[in-house]
Order: structure tokens, then C-alpha cells, then sequence
């Protein structure tokens, strides 16, 4: 039998996840900006500068595997 626990996800909140985001990146956490999803329910979308979009949709996707964003 499979332990539930290690198939939870932590929440975190919108700044604390553009700040997870922007120090992977190396960039202010106010270049970030997380938002909840209703259509990818438990994922987050972020939105960035044009010069870091590929870089910052790779760490989300990680990321979202590991947290969901707190509502």
C-alpha cells in the first residue's frame, strides 16, 4: 500500500513561489507573478518578462509538482 503522505503537495503562496521561482532564475521576485488556474486545477500559471519565459515555464512545471498554490 502506497503512503498518501508522500503523494501530498505543500502549499505555498503566490509570493512565496515567485520568490522560488525568480532566485532559480537570479531575478527580482517582482519580475514574477503567480496566479491560481481554474482550468489546470492545483497548478499555477506565472507570468514574466519576455526574456525569461522558457527558463521560468521549466521551473514552474517542476515546481508544480512539489506545491500547489494556497488559496
Amino acid at each position: 500500500m502506497k503512503n498518501l503522505d508522500a503523494l501530498a503537495v505543500e502549499k505555498k503562496t503566490a509570493s512565496e513561489l515567485a520568490e522560488i521561482v525568480a532566485t532559480r532564475i537570479g531575478i527580482s521576485a517582482a519580475a514574477i507573478n503567480v496566479m491560481p488556474d481554474p482550468v489546470r486545477n492545483g497548478h499555477w500559471p506565472t507570468r514574466h518578462s519576455e526574456q525569461i519565459p522558457t527558463e521560468a515555464d521549466r521551473i514552474r512545471d517542476e515546481l508544480c509538482t512539489r506545491y500547489e498554490l494556497e488559496r
